[in-house]
């Protein structure tokens, strides 16, 4: 039987060819040279810590390698980072940002084929991957290398797209679409979106019985990961309001992704509009070649489907009816991915080629571009500063772990770092796999704050001598019954310190609940502070806890010294185990 290739795009003069692939080459090179620019200053955090700190490759760890990741299957991304581990340690962040921006720039490549490949013109295509190589509006996503497991899935399943032919029945190239589709699920759940969409193409390409057998192989395997590890402790119940939600939660979130990518609010909602009739007035878009397109373009609302389904508990574990995750950058960077091929389509349909319609066109992508390295800076700037300080505190820890320090808490960085205990970071300090770096007084004494004081719900105790409270700022104590301290709060920050000679515990209660932020600083050290610091001056330096209405919550001490609380505002909180200064 005789291979049929995709079509392609009817040709243009060849020399016009090649000067488009040079220029799409160079966009590559720079958005590439930009991203590990940009990223110089990461360090790492969130998600990254679970393969960092409970992963294992040969055993040993609190989690497997086929362990879901937040449910997703993330076996490629926990290899990664353990063998990053193993030889780079936590010294630097550089090859992990090198393998990430890798990864994107070769799904754009294979994005721009892609497009070519549905009928795009070449033009078009090269300025909307360049859109996409530097999609800087997705914030800090694009600097930070765990998201190799999204831009991983993508390219895998826009390779497989590119290595199917549209010959019906079996064809040697299928194993290579089964590989590469498997391989898509084993970097994310983002490949279950890609998968269908390959099996969409299929089937409109070359038949039901050939999208069965596409289908056959990722979603056996997808299964058996599923069945023995995926499904460990996830509700599969179907929820009403979930599925009540998704109509709506699907426009917000196809909207919001052009919205986001253009920085121009409402352009989403018209852009969207515009694909639909098109999808609709184009009757080509259902053979070949830009069936292509259609499938890529079908493949977004089915991935905010799917996420929804999981975000609103009807495939997961959260099951908060809470539309917040549809600004979730990551989300729109996939969307986007799948959505540029009809894009570029729909782009190229209208396109005549003259000089008025290129530079319009040139115009509004260096606009675009523009608004994506402005924001990708402004990313950066707040990025590297929080992760900094992250690394100032978890080497700070590390350091006090090793003298010795008193402690309370298991989880002293839970702010930052859920993933990341006490044993962990013994662990990295033993291996030497802590950068060596100059540890601020400052980082000090807010790993010491959150080493050493914890705030549970409950009572637990009270224990150990009462601390003196005083009055510090917006606020008065007057002595209560049983041992408690009654503290009536202002409206401009109160805050109180508790000065303990040794470990001790308090229990707060407030009618109102509200939020408390606590700074301890140990009795050898002077007192510098008598606020503590707000979130925009020092990030997670202050421990923050919540106190719910009249509901008692322990805040346990494990040292003599200060500790400074700022109280709900405009109530009453009692201290109990607590004495008048």
């Amino acid at each position: 039987m005789t291979e049929t290739a995709i079509t392609t795009a009817p040709p243009t003069s060849p020399g016009r060819e090649r000067v488009l692939l040079l220029i799409h080459l160079a966009t590559l090179a720079i958005a590439g040279a930009l991203l590990v620019w940009f990223g110089r200053n990461q360090w790492f955090g969130s998600d990254e810590w679970d393969a960092i700190a409970r992963r294992s490759v040969l055993g040993g760890g609190d989690l497997g390698l086929l362990a879901p990741h937040n449910e997703h299957w993330s076996t490629f991304g926990v290899l990664l980072y353990r063998a990053h581990l193993a030889i780079f340690g936590l010294r630097t962040y550089l090859p992990l940002m090198v393998v990430f921006v890798g990864v994107h720039l070769a799904a754009a490549h294979l994005l721009w084929r892609i497009m070519r490949r549905a009928g795009s013109d070449t033009l078009v295509a090269t300025a909307l991957v360049a859109i996409f190589a530097i999609l800087g509006s997705t914030g800090v996503e694009l600097l930070y290398a765990w998201n190799v497991t999204f831009s991983g899935s993508l390219a895998c399943g826009f390779a497989a797209l590119l290595v199917m032919t549209t010959t019906a029945g079996w064809n040697r190239r299928d194993g290579w679409v089964w590989g590469l589709l498997v391989a898509a699920l084993v970097f994310s759940g983002i490949g279950v979106t890609m998968c269908v969409v390959t099996v969409l193409f299929a089937w409109w390409s070359r038949g039901w019985r050939d999208g069965l057998r596409i289908a056959s192989v990722p979603a056996f395997v997808y299964a058996v990961w599923l069945l023995g590890w995926g499904s460990d402790g996830v509700d599969r119940g179907i929820h009403t309001a979930a599925l009540e939600r998704i109509p709506e939660t699907v426009w917000n979130s196809m909207t919001y992704v052009f919205d986001l990518v253009t920085g121009w609010s409402g352009i989403g909602a018209v852009i969207v509009v515009l694909l639909i009739w098109f999808a609709f007035r184009d009757c080509s878009l259902g053979t070949r070649p830009a069936v292509l397109a259609s499938a890529c373009a079908l493949g977004a609302p089915l991935f905010f489907v799917l996420t929804s389904l999981r975000r609103y508990g009807a495939l997961g574990l959260l099951g908060a009816v809470d539309d917040a995750w549809v600004t979730i950058p990551r989300y729109s960077y996939v969307a986007f991915a799948l959505l540029l091929p009809l894009l570029a389509l729909a782009t190229t349909r209208a396109f005549s080629k003259r000089i008025p319609q290129i530079l319009v066109l040139c115009g509004v992508v260096a606009l675009v571009l523009l608004h994506q390295i402005v924001v990708l800076d402004q990313a950066e700037a707040r990025g590297a500063r929080t992760d900094q300080e992250v690394r100032s505190h978890v080497v700070a820890v590390a350091r006090l772990l090793r003298d010795g320090a008193p402690r309370v808490t298991d989880r002293p960085l839970s702010y930052c770092c859920a993933d990341l205990d006490v044993a962990s970071i013994r662990r990295l300090d033993r291996d030497g796999d802590l950068p060596d770096i100059r540890v601020s007084r400052r980082a000090l004494d807010a790993a010491r704050t959150h080493l050493q004081v914890e705030v549970v719900g409950g009572v637990e105790g009270p224990t150990g001598e009462p601390p003196v409270v005083e009055a510090v700022a917006d606020a008065s104590i007057e002595a209560g019954p049983d041992g408690c301290a009654i503290v009536s709060t202002g409206s401009s920050g109160p805050v109180v310190r508790l000065d303990l000679t040794r470990r001790s515990a308090v229990v707060a209660t407030s009618p109102g609940g509200g939020d408390l932020a606590l700074w301890f600083v140990p009795a050898t050290d002077l007192l510098t502070r008598d606020v503590p610091p707000t979130t925009a001056e020092s990030g997670g330096s202050a421990l923050r806890a919540g106190l719910a209405p009249n509901q008692p919550a322990t805040i346990k001490v494990a040292d003599s010294g200060k500790l400074l609380v700022r109280l709900p505002t405009a109530t009453t909180v009692s201290l109990c185990n607590a004495t008048v200064g």
